[in-house]
């Protein structure tokens, strides 16, 4: 099983949007308004083929709002969502976003990691050694300490020089 530890909460959310096939992930291409993000990379779908969407920004003055698409238009091929309710601060050129199915909220998507973490806590693997088991070379059996809750590796010194 490849290790995740080193994967971001945006990276495990994209890896589930890409798995339920409900994102697609993009960036502004011009600049918006509070209320519109303007994206000349999106190609699929016509006018009003977005309404209800969700749009999850991933960085610029914006980075973690999420909005709902209550209008969405295409004009020689640039795709302008209006967004609900307003930004803090108007879209610009770059700010990067995420763009979930209607029937995916990324900030459910965002509970269900949250809860999964919790969940999994003291229960995945945490490579610690404990040194309290090292013995003598007399002791031949050990308790285990009931606060371990897995065992991967024993290892065993016949000599020392």
């Amino acid at each position: 099983m490849p290790v995740i530890q080193g994967r971001t909460r945006k990276e495990l959310r994209q890896h589930i949007g890409y798995a339920l096939g409900a994102l697609y992930v993009s960036s502004a291409s011009t600049n918006g308004t509070t209320t519109s993000l303007v994206d000349d990379t999106l190609t699929l779908g016509g006018a009003d083929n977005h309404i209800g969407k969700w749009v999850r920004f991933t960085s610029g003055d914006d980075n973690g709002a999420i909005r709902r698409v209550v209008d969405s238009s295409i004009s020689s091929y640039v795709q302008t969502f209006t967004l609900a309710p307003a930004l803090s601060a108007s879209s610009t050129s770059g700010d990067t976003y995420e763009l979930w199915h209607w029937d995916y909220n990324p900030a459910v998507i965002d509970d269900f990691i949250k809860q999964s973490l919790i969940s999994v806590t003291g229960k995945a693997f945490d490579p610690i050694e404990n040194v309290s088991l090292h013995g003598d070379g007399t002791q031949i059996r050990f308790d285990i300490p009931s606060n371990i809750s897995m065992i991967s590796k024993i290892e065993y010194r016949d000599k020392v020089t």
